[in-house]
């Protein structure tokens, strides 16, 4: 029974993530096709929208994966949370960089 359980909460965790993921990612993705588009609505903010919430969501994913390292230890951790603790510090890195050129911490020119 219990890998029973431990299989399901696997797939509604990974579940969970893939929608979170799903959000910025369309935004990326649509504002990237009307940017190639020569749309007229500014796509450019849905691609900053989807990146600046793809940091905040690997800021607050590895928030909750430094909590659950604290309490069970990184190799207590199952593969799969493995994984996703280094997507979302990778996500973490990209949107604090695009954080940090959209506050004009990093000028861009």
């Amino acid at each position: 029974m219990k890998e029973a359980r431990s299989k399901r909460q696997k797939w509604l965790e990974l579940g969970i993530n893939g929608l979170l993921f799903i959000i910025p990612l369309f935004l990326i993705v649509d504002g990237s096709v009307e940017l190639a588009q020569n749309s007229l609505y500014h796509p450019d903010t849905f691609i900053l929208f989807g990146l600046l919430i793809l940091g905040l969501l690997g800021l607050v994913m590895t928030g909750l994966t430094i909590f659950r390292m604290y309490t069970r230890g990184w190799r207590n951790l199952a593969h799969y949370q493995k994984i996703l603790a280094i997507f979302y510090l990778a996500c973490l890195v990209i949107g604090g960089i695009t954080w940090l050129i959209f506050t004009e911490v990093i000028p861009f020119d």
